[in-house]
């Protein structure tokens, strides 16, 4: 259990720190998109088939983020039990973080929804971006091993980086690009050195889901002129696909961990 409650605290405390930030108006000059008339799902939309509670503002967009706990929450279980060579408690806790920042994203993309407030969006904006630096991190790890510097300067970095959101109006997109363009350059290198036949398959779906994210959620407002996007929006499976991309970024790295772990005891 070390490891487990150790990155949990090493998710939870920075998260807290930049709730009590953002939340207190420190970052209200960052540019958001607040308001539903950003999204292509009616605020309380007539689906006749089933009468919602008015509370639940845009229903699909909002129950969806139960999507991001369950898939944090089946890997950190996954991985709790799991024993092997690679598997020991640093292997463990790459996978522990980024499961705990899906658990803890799922709930503030949820608040921005419900929400539509200003300071909820910025925190949703701003933790996206350690899940694309995590990626950079655990394949640094996979191929050269622990380097707690380099962790921090790629972590600290990464949330530094959200202030261009404050500087510019395209900030946000300019640095979540440059994140996107690690991970993948990251995972690439790792699968070149521990090939794994089927494991391009991983890389393949992560990188579609990737793509499915952004395009998905720019395309919103085009695609629901198409009945198969009439209730369940191009919004709502942009977030399907930010769910599965975690679980194939996950499914990737587990699939090197078994080839090293045979490696190792070949050894």
């Amino acid at each position: 259990m070390g490891m487990f409650l150790v990155s949990f605290a090493h998710v939870i405390i920075p998260v807290a720190v930049l709730c009590i930030l953002v939340l207190r108006g420190t970052f209200d000059g960052a540019n958001t998109e607040v308001g539903y008339e950003y999204y292509a799902e009616p605020e309380n939309p007539d689906w006749g088939f089933i009468k919602l509670p008015e509370w639940i503002k845009m229903p699909a967009n909002s129950i969806v983020n139960i999507g991001y706990c369950i898939v944090g929450l089946l890997w950190l279980n996954a991985i709790s039990k799991h024993t092997g060579n690679i598997f020991n408690d640093r292997g463990k806790y790459m996978y522990f973080v980024f499961s705990w920042q899906a658990v803890f994203y799922g709930f503030i993309q949820y608040q921005r929804i419900a929400t539509q407030s200003h300071r909820w969006a910025i925190l949703d904006q701003w933790l996206t971006f350690p899940f694309f630096a995590w990626v950079s991190v655990w394949s640094s790890y996979t191929m050269n091993g622990w380097n707690t510097r380099k962790t921090a300067i790629i972590m600290s970095c990464s949330v530094l980086s959200y202030l261009l959101n404050i500087v510019h109006n395209r900030g946000f997109e300019l640095a979540l690009g440059v994140h996107i363009v690690f991970a993948v350059t990251g995972a690439v290198r790792v699968h070149q050195k521990y090939y794994v036949k089927d494991n391009i398959y991983e890389f393949i779906y992560a990188v579609l889901c990737c793509l499915g994210f952004v395009v998905l959620k720019l395309l919103d407002h085009n695609l629901a002129q198409y009945s198969l996007f009439r209730y369940l929006t191009g919004h709502f499976w942009s977030k399907v696909c930010d769910i599965l991309q975690i679980h194939f970024v996950c499914r990737f790295f587990y699939n090197v961990d078994k080839v090293k772990e045979n490696i190792t005891r070949r050894e």
